[in-house]
């Protein structure tokens, strides 16, 4: 090209003008420091912020079968019970207490129902330590309290309720929410199917409940403020009113944002599952409890799908026990033989990685569902019934690193993703709430996630025999997700500054709160990242720097036509017309990009158009060379020191200097029900560079092992982890 640079990006052809050429160099980010906003500290509870959570039970000692679990109080246990209970990894924790049911409720005399929570926890519960208290069979759908749950008024007791929290100082919150994603999603097939033939429900019942919760809502702002909304209400209306209480648990819906702004106390996210991104539900659930200054959990479940030779998934499940049950058929005559036990489900390794990455990610609880069923052997008698099984014994040194290093500090996410309320999103790429037509802002989402994240084929590593749930990626856990169209934009105001740099996704309708935060935002120094199609949203003049002058094809692009008006380009394609322009703005700075939503463009209103453009970007398919020119830029920028090789890494901001911790989630080898090995042939090394903050040598926390120099190489094992401590010179 005369007097340009041509760039070629995944097969598609980019290309930067002379003058755009020789600004190449210019910054896209405002801010310099690598510093770690004290918003983003770790919710501290009871002088700690974080808790490995387990379930406790009052202890009985006239109970002839103690099944797996903790009891309380410690003092009371036979001694075979307390040598193996009595230490510092099941007592210093935090309990959940056993559910309850109708014997909680009151029934008024005006056809009301009241809750009267349990009224003994200072029997058996520790004063000294938080509990979770367990409503989840008044809230959630179970066959035998079906009525009870969604066919009841509850009635508020203001005095009753008041008294009660007083007397509970260490109650952490309350449970009942659990899987509230999952369960709303599915709620009418339940209902119209299992329940109505199994005579718990009648038809008359379940078109009483749907006028309380739409039964087909016709857009997915629908299904937010007729679905999910009506049901938190019910939630926080057991809790007579008061939703700070409840503890909301999603399964994998990623809507703790909504939890979080209708005012829960904290949010929750189970993982489970394998080859399904975790570290995605990671960025929704801990940015949206930053976002809302509360607590938030990771609930690390090990269920897996079993599938065929063909690699196609069956309808039957896979799940770990420390022992193999006796019992072979479920509660629906399906055949179980094979499907529990040791080697079933997800490998011991990948539930002893993400205990640590619940640790560094900032989490203040960590639970680990079905502990009691892999943490002792309750096949074996007497004293060897509470000897560790291999993951109590793993979780015990878990707990012990987590005390000698409690300064975990903070997790350092300079770059927030902003995305709409109403998003609906999945683990994996989609439609929002799996039902409602694939927009092209909903494609620009996907693009970015698996820019972050690179889709892989479940059959293909299925038939090799390669369990993934944690990924490696070039990225890093350097994004939270926050939500910046909420009617009341204060929460999201207080937390952009906290960023360097902030990403605009998706499409928005005119807000001005939304768009006064994004101004005082880049007037304090952040950086925000535009795409033409967001030009919409009123900004004041001067803001963006650029003016959109019609719109071209350029190959699968649609593209705005970018006239400059005081911003400068940063890249240009190949007839001169500006892709990225950057315009300085009191002390920040605005990037727009031509391209609508940054994806190849499709017409929304085709439903298959969408469906193809999903399809393409689920299975890796296209890749979005415009996504990856910007998060390549911004990596380099951000990023407190350089990490290469194939790893997953993150950054922690301590008191005295630095955490990067690194794990090699390659060469697991497992199905869901094979023995767990390891391909030698995935161990992976790891450059670093210390150059930014000064630093010459790191010690291995978990290893001790220790590095000197700026730069250095780390070999990481497959499925193993370092951390590294660096110290501030």
């Amino acid at each position: 090209m005369k007097n340009g640079i041509v760039l070629m990006l995944s097969g598609v052809m980019l290309s930067m003008s002379l003058a755009a050429a020789e600004s190449v160099e210019t910054t896209l980010v405002a801010r310099r420091d690598f510093d770690a906003s004290s918003l983003w500290k770790p919710k501290i509870f009871m002088d700690r912020d974080f808790w490995n959570v387990m379930h406790g039970v009052r202890f009985n000692p006239k109970g002839k079968d103690l099944r797996n679990s903790l009891y309380f109080p410690i003092s009371e246990l036979p001694e075979n019970m307390r040598k193996h209970l009595d230490i510092p990894a099941f007592t210093e924790v935090m309990l959940i207490t056993p559910p309850f049911d109708r014997s909680a409720i009151r029934k008024n005399d005006d056809g009301t129902i009241t809750l009267v929570p349990p009224d003994d926890y200072r029997e058996w519960v520790p004063a000294d330590r938080p509990f979770i208290t367990r409503s989840i069979r008044l809230i959630r759908l179970f066959p035998r309290l079906a009525d009870l749950t969604f066919l009841s008024t509850y009635k508020p007791d203001p005095e009753i309720y008041r008294e009660w929290r007083k007397r509970y100082p260490n109650l952490y919150g309350a449970s009942g929410l659990e899987e509230w994603g999952n369960h709303m999603n599915v709620l009418f097939l339940k209902l119209r199917g299992d329940y109505i033939k199994q005579g718990f429900l009648t038809e008359e019942q379940v078109e009483k409940i749907a006028e309380r919760y739409h039964e087909n809502p016709p857009t997915r702002r629908d299904y937010v403020n007729h679905r999910l909304k009506p049901y938190f209400d019910f939630a926080a209306g057991v809790w007579h009113g008061d939703p700070s209480i409840l503890d909301a648990m999603d399964g994998m819906w990623n809507i703790g944002h909504l939890a979080a702004y209708w005012g829960a106390g904290s949010i929750n996210m189970e993982t489970s599952r394998v080859n399904v991104n975790w570290q995605y539900q990671l960025m929704f659930h801990r940015g949206a409890a930053r976002q809302f200054d509360i607590p938030w959990g990771w609930y690390a479940a090990a269920h897996t799908t079993i599938y065929d030779a063909n690699g196609r998934p069956t309808t039957m499940g896979a799940e770990p026990r420390a022992w193999t049950p006796d019992v072979k058929v479920d509660r629906l005559g399906r055949d179980r033989s094979g499907h529990t036990g040791p080697d079933a489900g997800a490998s011991l390794n990948s539930r002893e990685r993400v205990s640590y990455m619940a640790y560094l990610s900032g989490a203040n609880t960590y639970q680990r569902e079905t502990a009691g069923g892999n943490y002792w052997d309750q096949t074996a008698a007497g004293d060897d019934r509470w000897k560790p099984a291999p993951e109590g014994q793993m979780y015990i040194d878990f707990f012990n690193f987590t005390r000698r290093h409690p300064d975990r500090g903070i997790p350092y996410t300079p770059i927030a993703l902003l995305v709409a309320h109403d998003r609906g999103t999945f683990r994996l790429p989609g439609k929002a709430f799996g039902r409602y037509r694939y927009l092209k802002s909903d494609n620009m989402l996907d693009a970015f996630v698996v820019t972050l994240f690179p889709p892989e084929s479940t059959a293909a590593l299925h038939k090799k025999g390669i369990e993934i749930t944690l990924k490696n990626g070039k990225y890093g856990e350097l994004f939270d997700a926050l939500t910046p169209d909420f009617e009341k934009p204060d929460a999201f105001a207080r937390i952009l500054p906290a960023y360097k740099a902030a990403i605009l996704i998706g499409e928005y309708e005119e807000h001005p709160g939304m768009v006064k935060a994004m101004v005082d935002y880049v007037d304090g120094g952040g950086t925000l990242i535009l795409n033409s199609k967001q030009l919409n949203l009123r900004f004041p003049d001067g803001f963006t720097g650029v003016e959109a002058a019609g719109q071209f094809a350029d190959g699968d692009y649609l593209c705005a036509l970018l006239k400059p008006a005081g911003a400068e380009v940063l890249l240009a394609d190949g007839e001169n017309r500006p892709v990225f322009t950057r315009n300085a703005f009191g002390k920040g700075a605005v990037i727009v990009a031509a391209p609508h939503f940054l994806v190849p463009h499709y017409d929304d209103a085709a439903e298959e158009a969408g469906n193809e453009a999903r399809a393409r970007t689920v299975s890796g398919q296209v890749q979005f060379p415009h996504v990856q020119w910007l998060l390549d830029r911004l990596l380099e920028e951000v990023r407190p020191a350089a990490v290469t090789g194939d790893i997953q890494y993150g950054f922690n901001r301590t008191a005295d200097g630095w955490w990067i911790y690194l794990f090699n989630n390659k060469g697991v080898l497992k199905t869901s029900l094979t023995p767990q090995q390891f391909d030698p042939a995935a161990k992976t090394d790891v450059e670093i560079d210390l150059t930014r903050i000064g630093a010459d040598s790191a010690t291995d926390l978990v290893g001790g092992e220790t590095f000197s120099g700026g730069k250095f190489k780390v070999s990481v094992d497959p499925g193993k982890y370092r951390i590294l401590k660096i110290e501030n010179r």
